[in-house]
């Protein structure tokens, strides 16, 4: 059995303000649509955070949770991770997420390529389905630091 070179990487990040605390939601499926990788996360934030924020930690998760070298398809609803991988830009001027960025840049260069699907919730069961995951995340201890 040969393993797919293309997958289709859905992520989903979210911020709740009163205890500092990010979530996410990532979907990982292969070209053929079988499930690789499916995760809610939690993170207890090392630094100011806000949605954005959230949005690039969960997008670097899902990259370094996909194959190695691969061609990957990122499904996402921020505009951010957008401009990011498209144009190399982030839109994003409230506050410093260098540090955010570098590690978001190393899970890209993993990768043969990345190319970005702008995708709402509403639009699609696998982008719903890891908002859903993004939200439960919130329920789970943070498992990690952000």
């Amino acid at each position: 059995m040969t393993l797919s070179k293309t997958f289709h990487v859905w992520a989903d990040g979210g911020y709740v303000q009163h205890n500092n605390r990010m979530s996410g939601g990532i979907l990982i499926k292969d070209e053929k649509q079988a499930l690789v990788t499916r995760l809610a996360l939690a993170f207890k934030s090392c630094w100011r955070s806000d949605s954005t924020i959230a949005e690039i930690v969960t997008a670097t998760h899902a990259l370094n949770n996909a194959p190695e070298g691969a061609d990957i398809i990122l499904h996402s609803d921020s505009k951010t991770i957008i401009n990011l991988v498209r144009y190399n830009t982030e839109s994003h001027k409230k506050h410093n997420i260098n540090g955010a960025l570098q590690s978001f840049r190393a899970a890209i260069a993993r990768h043969n390529s990345v190319t970005a699907q702008h995708e709402r919730f509403e639009q699609s069961e696998n982008m719903a389905e890891v908002h859903y995951l993004s939200v439960s995340g919130r329920n789970l201890p943070p498992t990690m630091a952000a």
